[in-house]
């Protein structure tokens, strides 16, 4: 859903009035903004659905969910298909420039995936605290988002950096992920 800013700036749609809707009579029941809020929060929704579906996939072939994302989300598929990829990055420079309501659920969304990635964070390595993971997958999915979103502005005019963009923050997480945290493992008494 790239292009909220067009939307967010015209004045009539004209998919409504080709309908026979009024711009007065459709903004009588929908505001534009309550609209787009309600696009945002539904599209992040099924960002986060897909999330669950793939983890769930990767569990019944046998891979590793997280390492499974990590490579398609730093893959050049994923960086070449802005229309259907990943919400956060594809929204990430449009909300600050939308309506707090339509801010609330790209944050609400963001927060679902940080937990989702959090999981799977502890699955890795159950010496970390909730808190710790929640951390790490932050700091994980901050580092994906920000490789894809620089890939996508290289990708036209310079190919190769932008794939070595991807190259790089992949090697740099998946490195990352291997080294064993600082906790030592936590006794349990019983």
């Amino acid at each position: 859903m790239p292009g909220l800013r067009k939307w967010n700036a015209c004045s009539s749609c004209g998919a409504f009035t080709r309908r026979g809707f009024t711009q007065g009579g459709f903004y009588n029941h929908f505001s534009k903004e309550a609209l787009v809020s309600q696009v945002i929060g539904k599209v992040m929704d099924e960002g986060r659905q897909q999330l669950g579906a793939a983890i769930a996939q990767s569990r019944r072939r046998g891979a590793d969910p997280l390492i499974r994302q990590i490579r398609w989300c730093l893959s050049p598929t994923h960086r070449d298909d802005i229309d259907c990829g990943c919400p956060i990055a594809g929204f990430a420079g449009e909300i600050p420039h939308l309506s707090k309501a339509a801010q609330a659920s790209y944050d609400e969304g963001l927060e679902h995936i940080f937990n989702q990635i959090a999981q799977l964070v502890l699955e890795h390595d159950p010496t970390l605290t909730r808190e710790e993971a929640h951390g790490r997958a932050i700091s994980l999915y901050s580092h994906m988002v920000g490789s894809v979103l620089l890939s996508r502005a290289a990708s036209a005019s310079q190919p190769a950096l932008a794939d070595e963009i991807l190259k790089q923050g992949r090697s740099s997480i998946l490195a990352d992920l291997s080294q064993p945290s600082a906790n030592p493992p936590r006794v349990r008494t019983v």
